[in-house]
């Protein structure tokens, strides 16, 4: 039978809380959600791209998905920023940079709508 002693326990129990390597070396990450979370948009990308008809349709999936990706990146309603580039197209078009997903709001507030 192997024994364990408390001060082992001890070393594990900090390096579990502290989160980091030993040594005290950078924040170790406890798991890979972000990097999971990146991927799960490209892979659902990839099933639904076996049903794009032609290079067309793949290149307006690309757009779409970058898009949305974006948004949701910067906690933007997808549907509601799409909404809002349509119903200013004209001003979306003299001014692309101040339509992007991150700066709309102040664009919008800016103008008084």
């Amino acid at each position: 039978m192997h024994q364990v002693h408390a001060q082992s326990l001890g070393q594990t129990n900090a390096f579990s809380s502290q989160g980091r390597c030993s040594g005290g070396g950078a924040p170790a990450c406890r798991d890979n959600n972000i990097a999971e979370r990146g991927l799960k948009k490209s892979i659902l990308h990839r099933k639904n791209s076996l049903f794009f008809r032609n290079q067309r349709g793949a290149d307006v999936g690309d757009l779409f998905t970058s898009i949305i990706h974006t948004c949701e990146l910067n906690e933007i309603n997808p549907f509601n920023y799409m909404t809002t580039l349509l119903q200013n197209a004209k001003e979306f078009e003299q001014a692309p940079a101040d339509w992007m997903p991150w700066t709309y709001r102040a664009t919008i507030s800016a103008q008084g709508k």
